[in-house]
């Protein structure tokens, strides 16, 4: 039955006995890309045989590892694949939603300093479910599937550890004692004890070994139940940009969070590096994918983020109750209209500062603030150069 079938070709796989073989061919049969979409046959003109057919262009192009092919969705369309992302994207920002809530409770209830640790957990317990999602998703490779994880997993946990406790905290505590930086602080303790912890105890690795692997009902069920947990490296690459985030978005008003930030990346490469090599299983040769995308967008956009948050921080200074007669400030409660030489100012609880425009051209910075918001671009932008070239 399955030989009177006919299957649509959609990959085809060439092995060579040499390299120097292999990339004669790729040499030869290699054509523009705006060629292949317009299938400009005649490229080949000299050489006819390179045509699929006689008349299609071929996309040639050197494969992934063997072990990286995701074979049963070789046959996938891109309409497809891209309905199913925006699908999974579209419920993990429901999660992200609930998750936020969920902290914003914490914060805001009887006991705040549960919140940081509250954060912590919940940067461990949903990525998961965000794993489950993704296998509703078809990916011709696994670094396709990386990737799509990794941005999956680093737009939770940087909404989750760093924009809730910002939009969660008013505009006024930021600098307030017990409040968004005491918090700040309580959230890389809790990432220096529980992260190690959990991997150290690595719950459904143990539960593998001890519980369900003893009571396999063959071989073959307990041998896989003795493989190790499931590593992804998606969420070691999330869990390192969610701690350097932190300390971009915070370090203008928290300066020691470069200190904390050194330390907890420190203690997390221990413990990964005990965990990689002790409790996981062996997983496939994804290449530098996923680094090159840390590489090029994900750090790129951390630091861009430090140097536009600490514009936005030192315009902001002394982050007080007391706001100029300008459109510039949000106010919950009844205003008192005070007056001296300078001029009108009101006594308000700001949450957020509306500018029209970027903070150096904003009318609340003085010609002393402006001189050191530039010179803190300047450095900022000399450290992102060196870090990026």
């Amino acid at each position: 039955i399955m030989q009177m079938k006919s299957y649509d070709v959609t990959h085809i796989f060439v092995t060579f006995e040499s390299e120097k073989a292999q990339r004669e061919v790729l040499d030869a049969l290699k054509v523009a890309r705006l060629a292949l979409l317009l299938n400009k046959t005649d490229v080949h003109s000299n050489n006819p045989g390179f045509l699929f057919r006689d008349k299609y262009l071929l996309h040639v192009s050197e494969p992934c590892e063997p072990s990286t092919i995701r074979w049963r969705d070789l046959n996938s369309k891109f309409l497809n694949r891209s309905f199913q992302q925006l699908c999974t994207y579209s419920v993990t920002f429901i999660i992200i939603g609930i998750a936020a809530f969920i902290v914003r409770a914490c914060i805001l209830g009887e006991i705040p300093f549960l919140g940081p640790f509250i954060i912590t957990i919940m940067n461990q317990t949903v990525p998961p479910f965000i794993t489950f999602l993704l296998s509703f998703e078809a990916h011709i490779t696994e670094g396709s599937f990386q990737a799509s994880h990794y941005f999956k997993l680093c737009i939770f946990r940087w909404v989750n550890t760093v924009l809730v406790m910002t939009v969660v905290d008013p505009f006024t505590d930021n600098l307030q004692k017990g409040k968004l930086v005491a918090r700040v602080c309580a959230l890389y303790f809790s990432e220096i004890l529980l992260i190690p912890v959990l991997n150290y105890m690595d719950i459904s690795g143990t539960l593998n070994r001890h519980f369900w692997g003893p009571r396999a009902a063959n071989q073959k069920q307990m041998r896989m139940h003795f493989q190790g947990s499931e590593f992804y490296l998606a969420d070691v690459y999330t869990g390192m940009s969610k701690i350097l985030f932190l300390c971009f978005w915070y370090a203008s008003i928290f300066p020691a969070a470069y200190f904390l930030t050194a330390f907890t990346l420190m203690v997390h490469y221990f413990s990964y590096k005990f965990a990689i090599l002790r409790t996981y299983r062996v997983g496939p040769k994804l290449g530098s994918k996923l680094a090159s995308i840390g590489r090029c967008y994900i750090f790129p956009v951390a630091v861009l983020f430090l140097f536009v948050q600490a514009d936005y921080n030192w315009s902001s200074f002394p982050f007080d109750n007391v706001c100029g007669e300008i459109q510039n400030y949000l106010v919950l409660f009844k205003l008192h209209l005070l007056v001296n030489s300078n001029g009108n100012y009101i006594f308000c609880f700001a949450i957020v500062i509306l500018f029209k425009t970027l903070p150096r051209m904003s009318q609340i910075l003085t010609s002393d603030r402006i001189a050191l918001s530039m010179q803190t671009r300047r450095k900022t932008r000399r450290t992102f150069r060196r870090f990026i070239f």
